[in-house]
């Protein structure tokens, strides 16, 4: 089992996130501009410069797509990856300036340090240390390598004013990670007294049974007892409720917990029995959320279980409006699902999930 993230535990955050992300590119693609502006001088090969501004840009694009919910999650690979493409891109800013002082004018120290803010909402907090740990060394090297005839003392302090924003940061983040994963992972052991909606089904049926005797089989039976006798009467009454009896029965042997919460329920039960915790969770997130949205036209929402292999849910409703945010709904089941897809028209949304891959 895959170790657990801030995006992994609390995917709608990590949805949330990627708005700041988005944000935080802009931010970085601007200090980057300024930087570059305020020290063009210094640029002795144009040509190193733009490839480094290209490869920047490379890596935001890595970054935006590894945020957005369609590849979720972001992974350890996609992590290391834009990373030691801002490693490429700091090396090519470094070798565009003149060795020594001009040095202090590299824009991608700076822009590392700001991107590696955004790791602590989708990584592990030990794994944003050990890569801000390699960034930082690494593009202290770099930095080293460019400094030329300087003196000791000044190139230590150039090398220190490249490491130290990327260091801080990295502590900062995986601080932020680790208390949040510790406290999202509490609160998920918290929710586990809930009653699962399946248990709360069952209840729902037993009430229901129980409902059945008190107020038609018991009173019924009362009734002969005081009259004495039995007619044909009675024992046709007693034929019918025998049969309502059974077939409520039956009926409830194949009813799922998803049989209550949509309005109508097709397909193999099995499939549904097999759901795990998380995804019995989060599949009645979707159920209430849809359930609370004022564009859900009533008795609309339905559900097809397929067995597989794959095996999927399916689950449509009509909607009077388009206005809803499928990368919410595409967040939270990609969270406990395989693959997760949901489509929008202008008057349904259809969600298809896939248990195994």
């Amino acid at each position: 089992m895959s170790r657990p993230t801030p995006q992994t535990l609390d995917p709608l955050g990590g949805l949330t996130a990627r708005y700041f992300l988005l944000a935080t590119c802009v931010v970085a693609a601007v200090i980057a501009a300024l930087m570059l502006w305020a020290n063009r001088g210094d640029i002795a090969y144009g040509g190193l410069q733009a490839a480094a501004l290209i490869v920047f840009t490379g890596a935001l694009i890595q970054l935006i797509i590894a945020a957005d919910p369609r590849y979720f999650p972001f992974g350890p690979v996609r992590h290391a990856l834009i990373f030691a493409t801002l490693v490429v891109a700091a090396a090519l800013d470094a070798a565009s300036r003149p060795d020594g002082i001009a040095q202090a004018g590299n824009w991608a120290p700076v822009c590392i340090a700001v991107i590696l803010f955004l790791s602590g909402s989708f990584r592990p907090y030990d794994e944003v240390l050990v890569v801000a740990f390699v960034v930082a060394s690494l593009v202290g090297v770099i930095t080293y390598a460019h400094l030329g005839a300087l003196a000791p003392a000044t190139a230590a302090e150039q090398v220190t004013r490249a490491v130290t924003p990327i260091l801080a940061i990295g502590a900062g983040t995986a601080g932020f990670s680790r208390v949040l994963v510790a406290r999202v992972s509490r609160w998920q052991r918290e929710q586990q007294l809930v009653p699962p909606s399946d248990l709360v089904a069952a209840v729902e049926v037993q009430r229901v049974r129980q409902d059945f005797v008190d107020y038609r089989v018991g009173p019924f039976l009362e009734s002969i007892l005081e009259a004495g006798t039995l007619t044909p009467v009675d024992a046709a009454r007693a034929r019918g409720l025998a049969a309502g009896l059974r077939q409520q029965m039956v009926r409830d042997a194949a009813r799922t917990w998803l049989s209550d919460a949509v309005d109508r329920f097709e397909g193999d039960r099995t499939v549904v029995d097999a759901l795990t915790a998380d995804q019995r969770r989060a599949l009645g997130a979707i159920i209430a959320e849809l359930r609370a949205d004022d564009s859900l036209i009533e008795n609309s929402m339905a559900a097809v279980a397929t067995i597989g292999p794959p095996s999927t849910l399916e689950l449509s409703a009509a909607l009077n409006t388009s206005g809803l945010r499928a990368a919410a709904y595409r967040a939270v089941l990609g969270s406990a699902f395989a693959r997760a897809r949901v489509d929008v028209v202008p008057n349904a949304v259809t969600i298809v999930a896939q248990l195994e891959r």
